[in-house]
């Protein structure tokens, strides 16, 4: 079982003032299997993972716990290197626009 989500659900079930049947009536799921998955004694699928986090107004990855994931260094370097270069019509320079776009190309 994903760690967590069953808390994350009743957390968020709560914050919202929502019993377990009516989150279960809007979900399209049973009772008893929504129970399950807030005490981690059941897996769910994606599908009811989603219509768990769309009732409730949450991302589904919220309540999986899924962190975002930080582009990589070069990712991070390219999207530098494209302000710089959205800048670089100020400076004038060819040579430096050339070298621009040439570390736009690396890898």
């Amino acid at each position: 079982m994903v760690s967590g989500l069953g808390d994350r659900v009743r957390a968020a079930r709560t914050r919202k003032h929502m019993t377990q049947e009516r989150l279960a009536t809007l979900a399209e799921l049973s009772p008893i299997t929504l129970s399950k998955i807030e005490r981690s004694k059941g897996i769910p699928s994606l599908d009811i993972i989603v219509r768990i986090a769309v009732v409730l107004g949450e991302s589904p990855n919220d309540l999986l716990g899924w962190i975002p994931v930080d582009a990589s260094d070069a990712a991070k370097r390219r999207a530098l290197l494209i302000n710089d270069l959205a800048s670089a019509s100020e400076r004038s320079s060819d040579e430096y626009v050339s070298a621009l776009i040439r570390l736009l190309r690396t890898k």
